[in-house]
């Protein structure tokens, strides 16, 4: 899948046989900031305006919308290599940046919490599930590795 954000979002797969793009339907989401494939293919993680979270199942197209929180800004979103979870830098509402990992049942566990600075732009898993790199801008664009 590849995708274009903004306003008018849109969705593509691509034939690699043929080099041709197909529009990919996603009813009711007519515009996403971020979004991200599951490792086994199935779900599409994706970060609408609000903000809000949802995750729709490729197969059969069904939307379900998670609930995080009172965040007032979902940054970005990277899976765990098992597919049953995301992870979202975000801000709580007094401007302070966290690291969440949200499971695809709703479920939300705050991984870090820092202040205004640094923020926290991308958050991805090896491939194992066991660390996390973070970048965090702070003026030097560090990326810092967590263990579980």
């Amino acid at each position: 899948l590849v995708a274009t954000v903004g306003p008018v979002a849109r969705v593509y797969s691509l034939d690699l046989n043929d080099a041709t793009a197909h529009k990919f339907p996603l009813p009711h989401l007519e515009s996403f900031l971020e979004w991200s494939l599951s490792p086994d293919g199935s779900t599409l993680a994706l970060i609408l305006d609000g903000p809000k979270l949802v995750f729709m199942n490729i197969a059969d197209k069904k939307v379900r919308e998670i609930k995080v929180g009172t965040w007032s800004q979902l940054i970005a979103v990277n899976w765990a290599p098992d597919s049953k979870s995301v992870y979202i830098p975000s801000r709580k509402p007094n401007g302070d940046y966290v690291l969440l990992r949200v499971e695809t049942n709703g479920t939300v566990h705050t991984i870090l919490e820092g202040s205004k600075v640094p923020r926290y732009t991308w958050g991805i898993p090896s491939p194992d599930g066991k660390r996390i790199a973070v970048q965090a801008s702070s003026g030097e664009n560090n990326v810092w590795m967590v263990d579980f």
